[in-house]
């Protein structure tokens, strides 16, 4: 995650039309009469899950106290013991967050430190190797009962296991009044991950996973939790492998001086503004207003891990430059048309439609925070269901025009396809005074609408620049291998209007090929093919630390295509997505 000061909300708002069932009901919400049971034994006392015709599942375990009461804004502590046999066979609350469409109905739960476990179904002579999941959803949302790990365990015969962790204000604020005796404050959610590590080293074994050979991997801001798990001293022989998709440790994370500044705000917006009763004043806060105050991308206040000097000493992208990195093989990607989702968000809430009576747009650039309004608005319905919450967050562009008012979209907001005029407009208020040489390496042509020109744009700048870069720095260090997930047919999932343009490889297109969830439309046997060989690379990976493909060298620039018609090893990745272009531009 990056403190760029845009709309997210728009991106927010597509990945949850896409995405939104798969919380709302989770893809391990299975009947229970359909399954037998099955008991095994953690550190903290037994656990019943159910057993399915190819996995086994263990769901809401919790591997630390709830962080309630003098534990919230405090380091997780651990996970509560029990006798007897404890149910497992529902998944435990997700952390407090915003939910549904509109972004203002906050869930309330504190007591959310919980994980999932899915093994294959029969037992292995030697341990398998386990995939810590860390879910995206820009520190503000997401689960870990969304992603559903059968899919992988079954197919790749692994141990599959999915975290929640603390979010937004309850998870990130830096606010030095919290600060315990050491001083440090904020990245609570990191250390939320962490204990989820530790309590995989331990408890791996009980299900027939091998603590020694631990994968952990995410995506979007999932990802950015890897790279930062990838800097950090806590984590350090806690996993042997990792895996981003759809971001890079090229992204810089907040500094203290910036964390502080958010925080202070955030006060301040909550009515603590007392310096002698701060924290106090903050404590006695409900979690729904707390929730409701860090409020939804974009708009709110920015919260997210920071360059504490203890949790995270060193900026994940600094370590990355300087090899103060966990020494472990890496496998990154990204999707070919990650920025068409930021696209069609904008069209799908209505920007680019005509609104005679608002003043024209103005862009927001990266580092001009002031421009932000205290207060965006945001759309008033969604023809989303209000009672599940926005599970991904997407990184969208650095600078979008963003009109005084956002078009009340009630009942169903109309779909106005981007225009040539629009998609030049976009184009210069992003980029300034670079924005000829933009228009003119990416010009419009009839072939293509512009909503899938301006896609382009942004993902070859936003995406492609710095995934390919963390990968040649990481290739300089240890084994890197780099995908590109291009099925141009996947599936588009959403409610009201379809897209006006082709969506491509969109942001979180490749989820469903390796998680079961809820929300996905049947594959075609092609598609079928494609995700059974994804779960096989990722499996593959997670056993042996390489890929079935040459790892990345600065003369030899391997990207795996996994495309609709099977996987290809290419060496046109740059030249595909104008890499020396944005390198030129310096992004």
């Amino acid at each position: 995650m990056t403190s760029i000061p845009y709309p997210r909300w728009v991106v927010a708002l597509g990945a949850a039309a896409i995405l939104a069932p798969v919380i709302a009901v989770g893809p391990a919400a299975v009947a229970a009469d359909r399954q037998s049971a099955v008991v095994v034994r953690t550190d903290q006392g037994a656990v019943r899950g159910t057993v399915a015709a190819d996995h086994r599942s263990f769901q809401g375990i919790p591997y630390g106290r709830p962080p309630l009461g003098a534990l919230r804004w405090a380091p997780p502590q651990p996970g509560p013991t029990w006798t007897g046999v404890r149910d497992a066979t529902r998944p435990g609350a997700a952390c407090a967050q915003l939910q549904g469409l509109p972004m203002d109905a906050p869930s309330k739960s504190e007591d959310c430190l919980y994980l999932n476990v899915t093994t294959p179904r029969s037992s292995a002579r030697t341990a398998r190797p386990v995939l810590l999941w860390l879910h995206g959803g820009d520190f503000r949302f997401g689960g870990g009962d969304g992603y559903g790990g059968q899919r992988l365990a079954a197919g790749g015969d692994v141990i599959v296991v999915t975290v929640n962790y603390r979010l937004g204000a309850l998870g990130f604020l830096a606010h030095p009044a919290l600060a315990g005796r050491d001083g440090i404050t904020g990245n609570f959610g990191l250390q939320d991950q962490q204990a989820a590590l530790r309590w995989v080293r331990r408890n791996a074994a009980a299900f027939g996973g091998d603590p020694g050979n631990v994968t952990v991997f995410g995506q979007s801001a999932g990802a950015t939790s890897v790279c930062a798990q990838l800097a950090a001293p806590g984590s350090a022989g806690l996993f042997h492998r990792a895996i981003l998709q759809s971001n890079s440790c090229a992204n810089a994370v907040q500094t203290r001086a910036e964390a502080i500044a958010a925080a202070e705000e955030f006060a301040r917006r909550i009515g603590c503004t007392d310096p002698a009763a701060v924290a106090a004043c903050l404590r006695g806060r409900t979690p729904a207003r707390l929730i409701e105050t860090a409020g939804y991308p974009g708009a709110g206040v920015d919260l997210g891990p920071v360059v504490d000097g203890h949790t995270l000493p060193v900026d994940p992208a600094e370590a990355l430059t300087t090899g103060r990195l966990h020494r472990v093989p890496v496998l990154t990607g990204m999707n070919r048309d990650e920025s068409r989702l930021a696209v069609w968000g904008m069209e799908r809430v209505g920007l680019n439609c005509p609104a005679p009576s608002s003043p024209p747009g103005t862009a927001l650039s990266r580092h001009e925070p002031s421009s932000v309004p205290s207060s965006q608005p945001v759309p008033s319905s969604v023809p989303v269901p209000s009672s599940v919450p926005v599970p991904s967050s997407v990184p969208v562009p650095s600078s979008v025009p963003v009109p005084s008012s956002v078009p009340d979209p009630s009942p169903v907001p109309e779909s106005c396809p981007l225009t040539d005029d629009q998609y030049r407009e976009q184009v210069r208020a992003m980029f300034g005074f670079h924005s000829d040489e933009v228009l003119s390496r990416y010009p419009r042509d009839r072939a293509h609408p512009a909503s899938a020109t301006l896609g382009a744009v942004l993902t070859d700048h936003e995406y492609a620049e710095p995934v390919y870069s963390a990968a040649l720095a990481f290739a300089r260090r240890v084994s890197t291998f780099v995908y590109e997930f291009a099925d141009e047919d996947a599936p588009f999932f959403s409610e009201g209007p379809e897209p006006t343009f082709a969506t491509g490889a969109y942001h979180c297109a490749e989820l469903p090929y390796l998680f079961t969830v809820d929300y996905a439309e049947t594959f075609t046997p092609t598609q079928r093919r494609l995700s059974d060989e994804m779960v096989r690379t990722w499996s593959d990976f997670a056993r042996t630390g390489r890929a079935g493909w040459p790892r990345l060298r600065p003369d030899a620039p391997y990207v795996r295509v996994f495309a609709g018609g099977g996987g290809s090893v290419r060496t046109d990745f740059a030249a595909a997505h104008s890499y020396d272009f944005w390198r030129s531009l310096g992004r």
